[in-house]
């Protein structure tokens, strides 16, 4: 297998849908859910839908829509990694080098902050993009002691 041009043979897929079974399993927040895309992810593999995938951001894909056929979990995603990720027991948010991997993605993208807008006299709407989720609040603005008019809080009450 030659993972660091991401071209990946039969026997790396066996490897990945167990490691990622093994992982569902034991991370996942529905157990019995996770079961049930561990069944789905077998079923393609048998099948022969990854055979001809010969490239990791595509099997990530492919692994992705699977999974996602189950229950829609749109949080619920495989990403392809050319270089083997440290080894690390536990859920990928406790390694730091990942961590820090993520902040600094998330910084280049501005943390999903592509537009901000006044959406009413009397609201702020805000949105936080934090380790894949998605946080939306529309706050009275005359409820945050401290405001200037612009509706933003102060540095030292964010």
């Amino acid at each position: 297998m030659n993972t660091k041009q991401g071209v990946i043979d039969t026997t790396t897929h066996t490897e990945i849908v167990q490691n990622l079974s093994e992982k569902l399993k034991t991370y996942y927040v529905f157990p019995d859910i996770a079961e049930q895309i561990c069944i789905r992810l077998q079923k393609h593999l048998e099948g022969g839908a990854y055979t001809d995938i010969t490239e990791g951001e595509l099997l990530a894909l492919a692994l992705t829509v699977h999974m996602q056929e189950v229950n829609q979990d749109k949080h619920l995603f495989v990403r392809w990694y050319p270089e083997p990720l440290p080894d690390h027991e536990g859920p990928m948010c406790q390694n730091q080098e990942w961590l820090d991997e993520r902040r600094q993605q998330a910084k280049l993208d501005n943390y999903g902050l592509h537009k901000v807008e006044v959406v009413s006299l009397n609201y702020v709407d805000e949105k936080l993009v934090n380790c894949g989720r998605i946080v939306a609040a529309q706050v009275p603005v005359e409820s945050w002691e401290g405001h200037d008019s612009s509706g933003v809080l102060p540095s030292s009450k964010r």
